[in-house]
């Protein structure tokens, strides 16, 4: 049973017993806690949490991993840490800033605030807008770093690697033990 149906039954055992006030402390419950099970390198805490929530947008948990499964947001984090320019990384703090800026004025809410859909529509328009060099502000090319380093980390990762991309160690077939005859290696090639 999950929580919202615990909830309902309780509030029709107890009829309206139940206040207004602990339903919505109940409900308070319900929502997404965001916070990190690991310490970042580079990014401060928030950074990191905001990173992660927008790497989960542009790569969701399907039928596969998603980024926050694979823990892209550690990667990327270790990214810029340890193979970003100082420059660069300034560019990307700077850039994650006017991200969050720019969502909170144009969905008047912060960007963990805003549902699945509405993170997904923010971020597309956010892409739009730059691909179309209408945008303004520098958030734009962050987004676009942070879409490049969530691709990379998923594709190079383990999992991707083995349980979703055709990953074959060695091309072609081996064949270890064969007959020779002491003539010219004959090779199967036209050229």
């Amino acid at each position: 049973m999950n929580r919202r149906d615990a909830i309902k039954r309780t509030g029709l055992l107890l009829g309206t017993a139940v206040s207004a006030s602990v339903i919505t402390g109940v409900m308070q419950g319900c929502q997404p806690s965001y916070s990190l099970d690991w310490q970042p390198l580079f990014l401060t805490e928030d950074q990191a949490i905001l990173v992660g929530e927008i790497a989960e947008t542009i790569l969701p948990e399907t039928e596969t991993l998603g980024a926050k499964s694979l823990h892209l947001d550690e990667f990327i984090d270790l990214m810029l840490q340890e193979a970003f320019r100082p420059e660069e990384q300034d560019a990307f703090v700077s850039g994650l800033a006017d991200l969050a800026t720019q969502c909170q004025e144009t969905q008047g809410k912060a960007f963990l605030d805003l549902t699945p859909d509405e993170r997904l529509d923010f971020l597309r328009e956010e892409e739009r807008s730059l691909r179309a060099g209408n945008s303004p502000n520098t958030a734009n090319p962050t987004l676009l770093r942070l879409k490049e380093l969530t691709l990379v980390g998923y594709f190079t990762s383990e999992y991707a690697g083995t349980e979703v991309l055709d990953f074959k160690p060695v091309p072609g077939h081996f064949h270890g033990c064969v007959d020779y005859d002491g003539g010219p290696a004959q090779i199967g090639m036209r050229i």
